[in-house]
């Protein structure tokens, strides 16, 4: 756009110099005026080159609105696809961590369960006590884990993630209920010395649990809240429930757990 402005300064310019007066060895003479055509297709030519500069500006100025309203469309786009990508992210963070978790504290408490069958006494508290304090460090770990991924959804949560959260609830709720099981048959199994060595490590297990169940039932009914007379709502708050359930049998005072400590 700037050549062509400096290109209409040269044709005006031209033209006025074709008409000016010319100084030759100290006399000054008329240049000869160009055809009358040749004058008239220079002006031509200028004219139409501002038309066209007057045309190009137009279309920059209209260039140049077109960013904001773009702009918020694609916004907007980045923004949706940027929610969809972190609930996919967050939601497999907590399910892989849950699964994990299971495998972890199944396999200690089936080597609890194995210790049980064979001595009751205290030669079996290294052994107990090792695989509690295992318990206790995966459970703690997890529940970081999954505190912090809820927290950082945002609803609503696509099928999938629906579905996923009610798979995770499951897995937790099955590993409680496993928890429940083995401890139960390892306060009712053991010498009171015994229990009394191993006391803290049990009761440090179960105020674990109830900081990785609150956060997952509480999240649950959340979403439950934004997907109202579904299958799903009604699969999330059966899960959560559930769950609750099972954790707090674990915790009630009058249960076989506690009461033994």
């Amino acid at each position: 756009m700037q050549f062509l402005a400096i290109t209409i300064a040269s044709l005006a310019l031209g033209s006025q110099v074709l008409a000016a007066p010319l100084t030759v060895n100290g006399v000054v003479t008329e240049v000869v005026s160009l055809p009358g055509q040749a004058v008239s297709t220079v002006e031509s030519v200028v004219k139409r080159a501002i038309d066209v500069l007057s045309t190009v500006n137009s279309v920059e100025s209209e260039a140049l609105a077109l960013p904001s309203t773009v702009t918020t469309e694609v916004s907007g786009v980045v923004g949706t696809v940027a929610k969809r990508y972190n609930n996919q992210s967050m939601v497999l963070t907590v399910l892989s961590s849950v699964s994990t978790l299971k495998t972890s504290v199944q396999s200690d408490l089936s080597t609890i369960s194995s210790t049980l069958v064979s001595d009751v006494t205290t030669s079996i508290v290294p052994t107990v006590h090792f695989s509690l304090l295992n318990i206790m460090s995966a459970v703690n770990g997890t529940s970081a884990t999954v505190v912090s991924s809820v927290m950082s959804l945002a609803l609503p949560l696509a099928a999938g993630e629906v579905e996923a959260v009610i798979s995770t609830i499951g897995e937790v709720e099955s590993m409680v209920s496993d928890i429940k099981s083995t401890l139960e048959t390892l306060v009712g199994s053991v010498e009171a010395d015994v229990m009394g060595l191993i006391a803290p490590e049990v009761s440090a297990v179960l105020t674990l649990v109830m900081p990785l169940v609150s956060p997952l039932t509480a999240f649950a009914f959340s979403v439950a809240g934004t997907v109202t007379g579904t299958d799903a709502a009604s699969l999330l708050t059966g899960a959560a429930s559930s769950l609750t359930g099972v954790a707090g049998d674990l915790l009630s005072p009058v249960g076989a757990v506690l009461s033994a400590l």
